[in-house]
């Protein structure tokens, strides 16, 4: 290597060492920036959705969040566990992320057209590291864009996760089913549930199960779990079934969906009183109490068997006349 090249070298590896050391310096928070577009909102509705902010650094920081623009004075955001105390800062340890809820509230003499703003995640510099550092660490800020259309136009569009806890269930028992809206519309909605149950296309029972009390509506843009329904099963013979569902807004449906589920007769371990570790499953009930008679009597038989066999040792035995 000549001179020249070396000279051309040195100033290249200080750079890129000092870039290294830099960028490891550097670490930030972190906000999921795709943009919020909610179009034909309604004057006087609350518009719902998550704000996901990552702290890469190594340290726990704080983090302050606010709207600007034309959607600063209707933004609040709630902590996901908290839907009524409004709060504009968070606490997230090293790697971890937090989870906000961004609350539009629309004022009703809003005005059609379009409306435009950011939400800024905006971290704190940590003035006890800064004086101890030897580089410098400042406060940061990272923006994701919202749009909000507003018009006149009501529009009901959601979607249902429906999980129930089995689909084979035994005779007397019930069936919880949990159920998730995904808000979809512009309007805050509190479905009903029409529930239907068919064996053979023949409709065996048919209820409707009300929006929970004291529970708020799913809001646009919003996600909500509601207690667990429980489809009650206590006087279904057994066989197939199939779970049918309508979700009623103000008494039309708007959504169906089903599932099928098992109805198995009652286990004859249960009325034995006895474990079989699943070697009976799969048997009818007559084919189960044959086996456990023959069971009984097998055992019976090889009990009768040795107590014969010891009478008849014992008559062999020396001394017996």
């Amino acid at each position: 290597m000549n001179r020249s090249t070396a000279k051309l070298l040195v100033p290249i590896f200080i750079l890129v060492a000092y870039y290294a050391i830099y960028m490891n310096s550097c670490k930030a928070i972190g906000q999921i920036t795709k943009p919020i577009y909610i179009e034909n909102a309604l004057r006087g509705k609350e518009y719902a959705q998550s704000v996901t902010i990552i702290n890469t650094e190594d340290r726990e920081v704080v983090v302050d969040v606010s709207a600007r623009g034309g959607i600063s004075d209707w933004t609040k955001f709630y902590a996901a566990a908290d839907e009524k105390d409004a709060t504009t800062t968070v606490v997230i340890p090293t790697g971890e992320k937090s989870v906000l809820t961004a609350s539009f509230k629309l004022p009703d003499d809003l005005a059609n057209g379009d409306y435009a703003g950011v939400i800024v995640a905006y971290q704190r510099a940590d003035k006890s590291i800064s004086e101890k550092a030897t580089t410098t660490i400042i406060a940061q800020e990272v923006v994701r864009e919202v749009k909000i259309t507003v018009s006149d136009k009501e529009i009901i569009d959601f979607k249902v996760s429906i999980i129930p806890k089995s689909y084979d269930i035994s005779q007397g028992s019930d069936l919880p089913v949990r159920f998730i809206y995904d808000n979809q519309g512009n309007v805050e909605i509190f479905p009903q549930i029409q529930l239907k149950i068919l064996k053979d296309n023949n409709q065996i029972s048919n209820v409707i199960f009300p929006y929970p009390d004291g529970i708020s509506g799913v809001k646009p843009g919003g996600k909500r779990e509601i207690p667990e329904v429980l489809l009650d099963a206590n006087k279904l013979e057994s066989g197939k079934y199939v779970a049918q569902m309508d979700f009623l807004i103000n008494g039309q449906p708007k959504v169906s969906d089903s599932f099928g589920f098992t109805v198995r007769e009652e286990d004859v371990r249960q009325v034995l009183g006895t474990k079989t570790n699943g070697f009976l499953d799969g048997y009818a009930v007559w084919q189960k109490a044959v086996l456990a008679i023959a069971t009984i009597l097998l055992a019976a038989s090889v009990v009768i068997l040795m107590i014969a066999r010891s009478k008849k040792l014992a008559a062999k035995s020396p001394g017996k006349k």
